[in-house]
C-alpha cells in the first residue's frame, strides 16, 4: 500500500512538472527576448553616443581651424594699416568659434580644449597689438591692456589646468614670458623661460629657443649704451689746444740814436 501511495505521488508530481513545461519554457523565452532586446537598445544608445560625440569633435576640430586661419589674418593686420573693423569682425568670430569648441568638446577632449584656450589667448595677444600699434586706440572694442590681461589669463588656464598637455603648456608659457617683456616684468619673463627648458619631455628644439630666449632677458632689461655721434665744429682748430686768446699790443717804431 505504502509503495503505491509512493508511486501515486511521484506520478503526480511528475504530471505537474509536465504540465508546467510550456509555460516555464514561454518565460525563459520571454526572458531571453528581453534581454536581448535591452541590449540591442543600451548598444544603440551606446553608439548613438559615440556618434554624436565624434560629430561634435569633428565640428570642434572645423571650428578650431578656421579660428586659427582667422588669427593668421589678424596677426598680418599688425604690419599695415587697416580699418579697424576689419579685425574687430574676425576677432568676434574667433571668439564664438573658441567658445563653441570649449562647451562642445572641452570637457571630454583635453587636447582640444587647451588647443582652443592658446588660440584665445594668441587672438587677445595680436589685438593688442594692433590696439597699440594704431594712432587711433579708441577705434577698437577694448583696450590694449585689457586684451593683454585676457591672453595672460587664457594662457595661464593652460598652465593651470592641463599640465599633461606639455606641448599646449610650453606654448602657453612663451606666450606668458611675451606679455611679461613687454610689460618689463624680467623676473616673471624669467621664470616662464626656466620652466619650458625644465620640462624634460620636450624636443631638443623647444628647450634650446626657451635657453635663448632666457639669455637675452638680460639684455632687454638693460640694453647697451649708445654713444651719441660727434658733431663737426664750426673751424679747425689750429692745434689740439688752444689757449686762452691774447689783446693785440701796439706797434711803436724805433728811434733813432
Amino acid at each position: 500500500m505504502k509503495s503505491e501511495r509512493r508511486h501515486e505521488l511521484k506520478t503526480n508530481t511528475l504530471a505537474e512538472a509536465l504540465a508546467k513545461l510550456p509555460n516555464t519554457g514561454r518565460r525563459r523565452v520571454t526572458t531571453s527576448v528581453t534581454i536581448a532586446l535591452v541590449g540591442i537598445a543600451i548598444f544603440s544608445l551606446v553608439r548613438y553616443r559615440l556618434d554624436a560625440n565624434a560629430k561634435r569633435v569633428a565640428q570642434a576640430n572645423d571650428d578650431l581651424a578656421v579660428a586659427r586661419e582667422e588669427i593668421n589674418e589678424i596677426k598680418t593686420m599688425t604690419m599695415q594699416p587697416v580699418d579697424p573693423s576689419q579685425p574687430e569682425e574676425q576677432y568676434k568670430d574667433v571668439t564664438a568659434r573658441l567658445n563653441n569648441v570649449l562647451s562642445t568638446a572641452g570637457g571630454s577632449n583635453p587636447k582640444l580644449a587647451a588647443e582652443a584656450l592658446l588660440a584665445r589667448g594668441d587672438v587677445n595677444w595680436n589685438m593688442a597689438q594692433l590696439a597699440m600699434s594704431t594712432t587711433q586706440p579708441s577705434a577698437y572694442r577694448q583696450p590694449a591692456a585689457d586684451l593683454l590681461k585676457s591672453a595672460a589669463s587664457a594662457y595661464q588656464q593652460v598652465v593651470d589646468g592641463y599640465p599633461a598637455q606639455y606641448f599646449s603648456v610650453a606654448t602657453a608659457r612663451f606666450g606668458l614670458a611675451a606679455i611679461a617683456e613687454d610689460q618689463q616684468d624680467w623676473e616673471g619673463a624669467r621664470k616662464q623661460y626656466q620652466a619650458i627648458t625644465d620640462e624634460k619631455r620636450l624636443d631638443d628644439m623647444t628647450q634650446t629657443l626657451a635657453k635663448g630666449l632666457l639669455a637675452t632677458v638680460d639684455q632687454l632689461q638693460t640694453p647697451p649704451l649708445i654713444a651719441a655721434p660727434a658733431t663737426q665744429p664750426a673751424t679747425e682748430p689750429a692745434s689740439l689746444f688752444q689757449g686762452p686768446s691774447l689783446p693785440m699790443l701796439p706797434v711803436t717804431p724805433a728811434t733813432q740814436p
